[in-house]
């Protein structure tokens, strides 16, 4: 949240986050629910709290730990052919740094060799071979005993498990390319989004999102007997009942409206007054008007 702030819309009108980073209406009454954990697990069986928004929290950096491929190797490549692909992994630190996965064609029929380089530096373990059939499939991998791993200076070690399952060889232009991994940088927050279920999602500045808290949501058994409080709010009664708790679409509760007034908040009453006392000073000004219009034709009278 680059300016510090998030509104949510709800029934009782906006809610922004006040300086401790709780969830706040004009009313000042603070929205409830459940926090996330540092992982981003909510659990909806503990007790209320109120919801805040970590305002510049930081996500911790991940190193990359996997990769996999997909695409195709061309079955007709002459010998020592190179395919080269390459991709930003991370380390411990956060840091990106440049993997290079090398497949040469070997003399063995449907046969490529690999080899991954980190910065220009060959991985421990990190070469095999990739033997296909007939068909264009994986019969097997050579894979190292161990991920292939890079050493980083200052940083925990690099190692990698890499997933070449998907790759074909068929006749053709080469297309092979690593389609994932999974490190990235550190972030802070950067903003908020809140999905029909209630769940309010911190999406960072190095792409990641993670929940941050889930806004609960309560039915009665008469929700005719609530007191109305003024304001669009409401006081349990006797008659109402006690409150039945619980996350949006379950237990007979219905979803949340995204950046939407479910209900209007305009006190008709007072809009009503407005407009008759609005009225009554146009009526006001047009008797002024036709009042000087008199006197001038009266004036005119006279002169003549």
């Amino acid at each position: 949240m680059s300016d510090g702030s998030q509104v949510y819309y709800t029934r009782d009108g906006a809610f922004k986050t006040s300086a401790d980073g709780a969830l706040v209406n004009s009313n000042g009454f603070r929205l409830q629910g459940w926090m996330a954990d540092t992982d981003g697990n909510i659990d909806s069986t503990q007790a209320l709290q109120n919801i805040t928004i970590p305002v510049g929290a930081q996500m911790k950096p991940k190193a990359t730990t996997q990769i996999a491929f997909e695409g195709n190797l061309d079955a007709n490549a002459d010998l020592n052919s190179e395919w080269i692909t390459s991709v930003q992994v991370y380390d411990s630190l956060g840091n990106p740094h440049n993997l290079t996965i090398t497949f040469t064609k070997t003399a063995t029929a449907n046969e490529w060799g690999w080899k991954a380089t980190l910065d220009g530096v060959t991985a421990t373990d990190g070469q095999g071979t990739i033997q296909f059939d007939a068909n264009g499939s994986i019969i097997s991998t050579t894979l190292p005993s161990l991920p292939a791993s890079f050493a980083i200076t200052g940083a925990n070690a690099i190692s990698l498990n890499i997933d070449f399952s998907q790759l074909t060889q068929f006749g053709g232009n080469p297309t092979a390319y690593i389609n994932f991994q999974d490190g990235y940088e550190a972030g802070s927050l950067d903003m908020v989004s809140t999905d029909s279920g209630g769940v309010l999602t911190g999406i960072f500045t190095n792409g990641q999102s993670k929940a941050l808290a889930q806004i609960a949501l309560a039915t009665f058994s008469n929700p005719g007997g609530l007191l109305k409080e003024g304001g669009n709010l409401y006081q349990i009664s006797n008659n109402s009942g006690l409150p039945n708790i619980g996350t949006a679409d379950s237990g007979g509760r219905g979803s949340i409206a995204v950046g939407k007034l479910e209900m209007s908040n305009v006190d008709l009453a007072q809009e009503f007054t407005n407009m008759i006392v609005t009225q009554r000073g146009f009526q006001a000004n047009s008797r002024v008007i036709t009042t000087s219009d008199e006197m001038l034709q009266d004036l005119i009278n006279i002169k003549r």
